[in-house]
């Protein structure tokens, strides 16, 4: 086997590759294609990313007794340049194999796999660690083949949906990767998810070069640690901002509950500069996941020992509603009734009793081995469609009352898009942000929260009723339309046009139940959008149209885009995020419409919307 130590990434890609040369540890440098025919049948091959180097090793282990008490044992280990032969000199290998990737000032990547063979060609990744600490969350004496490839098809499923297996290789990042050049095939779509998450472990602008987003190789150390963190986080069977025992995983570099859109999000911006047509139409309607895994701790015993201790009726305060005020209104107390069964009831405001029972239990921590315990249920908790949790998160001698600091319930959306908190528990453990209660005073936000410039506000946060809605031609597509709407500038709606064409268009409209603004404030529209720069010298401004509308009746339509400020947001990662403004005629309006139309663009146009803003 070859080892690769100097990978090397296009310029045009390193604004999205965040860390990719730095943090895949043990990626497989190259494709199916790229191995060489003087490789045998029998060589395992997992090759290493640039700036790692050659000093570390790579073990196989098994399961000791059947994992009893989560012991293994090593039954090989090689030096990473003969990592060729790790499974060639072993006979009879075991049915569950655990690989350790030991890497030199890096914490160890480990991966589950289940029925190995020798010249299999594996992939390591946070994707697989991940995987491997939920089985540490579950007892390795619930591991056989079956459960570690459900464990493995679970995390794929949440994080790279369409892929047949997490351990196959990715893209050999040595050969840089031209735009619009990854296939609907396994091998590109994994890289394309691998370089996605690697991109969510970085700190909006820390960038250290001149290209924003990109981490220079002094940071490597501090990109792994960021990725183990992640796959702390994930291998609680949540991302939740905790680790599997429910205490809080410090410093992760983004919102769990809002895990979901920023990954879709991210996931929009890559695969419309590195996909070609047929990956980017097979990407349509793929979802991603933050519940992963359900607890298989969550069982009989655990019920009946904790939730026996631990019975009664709870009452607390609502101290921040968001999303939820049908249910919730803050500053109001609440009582939750807890039986010894691990059933759950509570009555919200409106007055129909909401029952949990211990069949929806999901995530289970009963505090033994630390201050805080942690129970998750997961249902249609508010008859939507969506998936919520109610999260129970107990401090000090009565873990499951709530009691002292960190104590409470929160209820949340898979997308958390609506938060209800009770209690002062904080709902994003270790991520961002903190969980200060919204202020008191109601007065429209300049969105500097929101648009990033002073005296402009966002048409969603500041109205009422607020809906997304999208339209398209059969040669374009709107995913995501909601996420214009919800005030965060780390998701996006994205445009696509997969042909160009005076019939091809891509929309998407946001309303409000009436204008949240005064003629004194409707002097302009602003978006938030990222746009490519190919895409500006295509005439983009000839292909953008914004319309108002108040009551249904057009009032501007304008495709006299200019730009309020070049490159304004560039520290959250986007190619090209910038603020561009049209004249509203100091109408207010209570709709807007934004429509990519072909005309001049070519093959996969694309802008992305983060938000509507509207101004003086």
């Amino acid at each position: 086997m070859k080892i690769s130590t100097h990978c090397k990434l296009s310029r045009e890609t390193r604004w999205l590759l965040v860390m990719i040369l730095l943090a895949l540890v043990l990626v497989g440098c190259r494709a199916d294609d790229d191995i060489s025919s003087s490789e045998t049948e029998t060589e395992t091959v997992i090759t290493l990313p640039p700036g790692t180097g050659t000093d570390g090793s790579l073990a196989a282990n098994q399961l000791v007794n059947g994992g009893a008490d989560n012991q293994i044992e090593e039954i090989n280990r090689v030096p990473l340049e003969d990592a060729d032969q790790l499974l060639v000199d072993l006979d009879n290998l075991p049915s569950v194999l655990l690989l350790q990737a030991r890497l030199m000032g890096q914490p160890d990547i480990w991966a589950l796999v289940s029925d190995p063979v020798a010249g299999q060609r594996l992939f390591v990744s946070p994707f697989t660690q991940i995987g491997y600490r939920i089985a540490q969350r579950d007892g390795f004496d619930t591991l056989n083949a079956t459960r570690v490839s459900t464990i493995n098809n679970s995390v794929r499923d949440a994080f790279a949906p369409g892929v047949d297996s997490l351990l196959i290789n990715i893209r050999n990042p040595e050969v840089p990767i031209p735009d619009n050049s990854l296939g609907n095939n396994q091998t590109d779509l994994l890289t394309l998810y691998s370089l996605v998450l690697n991109s969510m472990t970085v700190f909006p602008g820390e960038g250290s070069s001149e290209e924003p987003g990109f981490v220079e190789p002094s940071d490597a150390e501090r990109a792994a640690v960021a990725l183990n963190d992640l796959s702390r986080d994930g291998g609680s069977g949540v991302i939740d901002g905790r680790g599997a025992n429910g205490d809080a995983v410090s410093g992760l570099p983004y919102n769990p509950l809002r895990f979901v859109p920023r990954y879709m999000t991210s996931l929009q911006d890559a695969s419309f500069r590195l996909a070609n047509s047929d990956l980017l139409a097979a990407l349509e309607g793929v979802e991603t996941a933050r519940f992963i895994n359900r607890d298989l701790r969550c069982d009989s015993g655990f019920v009946a020992e904790y939730f026996s201790a631990n019975e009664g009726e709870l009452v607390l305060e609502a101290t921040r509603v968001e999303g939820y005020e049908d249910f919730f209104s803050a500053g109001e107390e609440y009582g939750f009734l807890i039986d010894e069964n691990g059933d759950l009831a509570f009555l919200p405001d409106n007055d129909e009793a909401v029952l949990l029972g211990a069949g929806e239990l999901f995530t289970c921590s009963s505090g033994l081995n630390s201050q805080v315990s942690l129970v998750r249920y997961i249902a249609d908790i508010s008859g939507d469609g969506e998936l919520e949790e109610l999260v129970i998160v107990g401090t000090g001698d009565n873990p499951l009352a709530g009691t002292g600091s960190g104590g409470g319930i929160y209820l949340a959306s898979e997308s958390s898009g609506r938060l209800a908190v009770l209690g002062n528990v904080n709902p994003f453990g270790g991520g961002i942000p903190t969980p200060e209660a919204p202020p008191e005073d109601t007065t429209p936000d300049p969105v500097a929260a929101s648009c990033g410039v002073d005296g402009l506000f966002s048409f969603s946060l500041n109205g009422e009723g607020t809906t997304a809605t999208a339209d398209s031609s059969l040669t374009g597509a709107v995913s995501n339309p909601g996420f214009a709407t919800d005030g965060d500038l780390t998701t996006a709606a994205a445009l696509r046009l997969f042909v160009g064409g005076a019939f091809s268009y891509a929309e998407v409209t946001v309303s409000n139940d009436v204008p949240p603004m005064t003629a004194d404030d409707a002097g302009q529209v602003a978006l938030v959008v990222s746009v490519p720069e190919s895409l500006l010298q295509l005439g983009l401004f000839e292909s953008v149209r914004v319309t108002t509308f108040r009551d249904g009746e057009t009032l501007t339509e304008d495709n006299q885009l200019s730009f309020l400020q070049l490159d304004l947001l560039n520290q959250l990662g986007f190619d090209g995020q910038r603020v561009i403004t049209i004249p509203a005629g100091n109408e207010p309006f209570d709709e807007v419409s934004v429509r990519l139309r072909g005309g001049l663009l070519n093959l996969n146009a694309q802008i992305q919307v983060f938000d509507i803003c509207y101004g003086p």
